[in-house]
């Protein structure tokens, strides 16, 4: 007959045997806490320990694993987000250019939906209203989103924001509200500096407004920044006009007009002209002329 001792027992009764007494329990209670514990001390308990162990290793590993599909799930759902919001926003600028306003503010209105803390949606549903000429409503849009909370991390956000500020003083501009223009193309540079076109019609909201020192020296920090030769005309034929020199206002707007190679400039030229010319020199002949010229203009056709 042969006796099976557990390890437990057999590790208390070792201990208990030690012929050094120094390596025997030291007291009753740690005999006792010992026996307490004696599964701990047998194989069944080491096999079971060891299964936890691993099991624990394989749930972490499964949550690990789980985590990593849903960041990566989450990162292609971003990324699909971001170009859809891309396609939507190249839509815009294309219709705009097109002259396909209500395509173009659809467009913005669906980049809007895919990010409503972006800036450059808002600014192309603005840009497309004052394109269309309804200025009004432009300007009307324009201070409603102004009072929204963008998201202004990245440079490009902070520059769309200012040109939101811009195209609400534009409003202003073509609406005859010099001074409120003059606040708007402030608000623009406060919030982005560089920007030549804002410096431009910054100028001539000055220039407006009887501010001709200020007027210039807004030109000169237009001129810094690369400001076109044709805006330059622009600018110096609205401070002619604002000083009551008409003629050499028209001049300076037919330069203007000759050099711009953006068909918005050039437009705006023709008619800054053509405007002195009823308004101001009464020359309904240099008008008709003008615009007749205007209007065989290529890109203005």
């Amino acid at each position: 007959f042969k006796l099976k001792i557990e390890n437990g027992l057999k590790h208390i009764v070792q201990t208990a045997m030690q012929p050094d007494p120094a390596n025997r329990f030291q007291s009753a209670q740690q005999m006792l806490a010992a026996v307490h514990n004696i599964a701990k001390l047998n194989g069944e308990y080491k096999k079971k320990s060891v299964l936890q162990v691993v099991t624990v290793i394989v749930v972490a590993v499964l949550v690990a694993a789980f985590a990593a599909l849903t960041v990566i799930g989450k990162n292609t759902m971003d990324n699909e987000k971001i170009a859809e919001y891309e396609k939507y926003i190249d839509s815009a600028r294309d219709n705009i250019e097109k002259g396909e306003y209500e395509k173009a503010i659809e467009d913005a209105i669906n980049a809007q939906a895919l990010d409503k803390e972006r800036v450059e949606p808002y600014y192309l549903n603005a840009y497309a209203l004052f394109c269309s000429g309804d200025y009004k409503k432009c300007a009307e849009y324009s201070i409603q989103k102004l009072a929204t909370d963008f998201k202004l991390e990245e440079k490009e956000d902070k520059e769309m924001l200012a040109n939101l500020h811009h195209i609400l003083g534009r409003c202003y501009l073509e609406l005859g509200m010099s001074e409120e223009a003059e606040e708007s193309f402030e608000n623009a540079v406060d919030t982005y500096e560089g920007n030549a076109d804002i410096y431009r019609d910054y100028a001539i909201a000055l220039a407006e407004n009887g501010k001709f020192d200020e007027s210039e020296e807004m030109l000169e920090k237009a001129k810094e920044e690369n400001l076109g030769d044709a805006s330059v005309y622009l600018v110096q034929g609205e401070i002619y006009a604002a000083k009551g020199n008409y003629e050499k206002a028209v001049a300076e707007f037919e330069r203007s007009a000759g050099l711009a190679e953006e068909k918005e400039l050039k437009l705006r030229a023709f008619l800054a002209a053509a405007d002195i010319y009823r308004n101001n020199l009464n020359d309904h002949i240099g008008m008709v002329s003008l615009l007749e010229y205007a209007s065989d203009e290529a890109d203005l056709a």
